[in-house]
């Protein structure tokens, strides 16, 4: 494999991946909006215990399981395109370095690699701190053992953490957006041709008038 294949496949798992990982914060962010919307119009049941005791929360157990569920996978996916993102910076800088503007010392290239390890860390600081938080206090706040009160204590922690983790994943959304518009100046607008592609192009250059 030349290496302007090795470049070109590189920048194709690149850009998909961050392009992917922006597409699918953004989608799920609206699907949670429209599921809540759904879900309380239609004024639920639910026929499973515990839950069946808080008949008035229905609606609100009903998206949160939905929406919970969604954002179990999109985690599944965001590491999956950090991992990706992380390989191609590495490729890129060691062995493509020539295609990058200023070099990989650059400052282009540092802005870009900088905005794009930002999200990665709220990545982990979301699955590893805020999420299980979330989860422990969902299921406490939904507790039909538990007093009204004691459920309305933890109903307010978990909308503080709930709320935490929307600030969380609009700033990796941002990131995200401003590391792929730094990604485009990044990188040279064109890639010379190396080796028996280079021979070519020249020789075609010189049989053209």
């Amino acid at each position: 494999m030349s290496s302007l294949t090795g470049f070109r496949l590189t920048q194709a798992a690149y850009w998909l991946s961050l392009g992917l990982w922006v597409g699918a914060l953004v989608a799920v962010a609206i699907a949670a909006a429209v599921i809540f919307k759904t879900i309380r119009a239609h004024e639920p049941t639910i026929g499973i215990e515990p839950y069946r005791q808080l008949p008035e929360r229905a609606g609100d157990i009903l998206a949160g399981a939905a929406v919970g569920q969604t954002l179990r996978a999109l985690a599944i996916l965001q590491r999956g395109c950090a991992v990706v993102l992380v390989i191609c910076v590495v490729l890129q800088c060691a062995f493509f370095a020539d295609r990058l503007a200023g070099g990989a010392g650059g400052w282009r290239n540092v802005l870009r690699v900088g905005l794009l390890a930002l999200p990665m860390m709220i990545l982990m600081v979301d699955l590893w701190l805020v999420s299980p938080r979330i989860w422990t206090l969902r299921g406490a706040m939904y507790d039909p053992q538990r007093t009204p009160e004691a459920r309305a204590l933890f109903r307010v922690r978990f909308m503080f953490w709930h709320q935490t983790s929307e600030r969380l994943v609009g700033s990796a959304a941002v990131l995200l957006v401003a590391a792929t518009v730094a990604s485009s100046f990044a990188f040279h607008v064109g890639v010379e041709p190396a080796g028996p592609e280079r021979n070519i192009s020249e020789a075609e250059s010189e049989v053209l008038p």
